[in-house]
């Protein structure tokens, strides 16, 4: 994540917030730029796969 775009989700966010909310925020907009690459690569699981690994959880 650069400093320029972490200023600006800083600038829409409202004047009076944690340094928690800061964070999650920070987090999720790295997280969601990780997947924006991953998704470029092709570096994806298919919607069937993703399903049998999340199976193992939900029982």
């Amino acid at each position: 994540m650069t400093k320029q775009a972490l200023i600006q989700a800083l600038n829409e966010m409202p004047e009076n917030i944690s340094v928690d909310e800061l964070m999650e925020k920070a987090v999720l907009l790295e997280k969601v730029e990780k997947g924006i690459t991953q998704s470029d690569l092709n570096n994806t699981v298919s919607h069937e796969d993703a399903r049998q690994r999340l199976s193992k959880w939900l029982r």
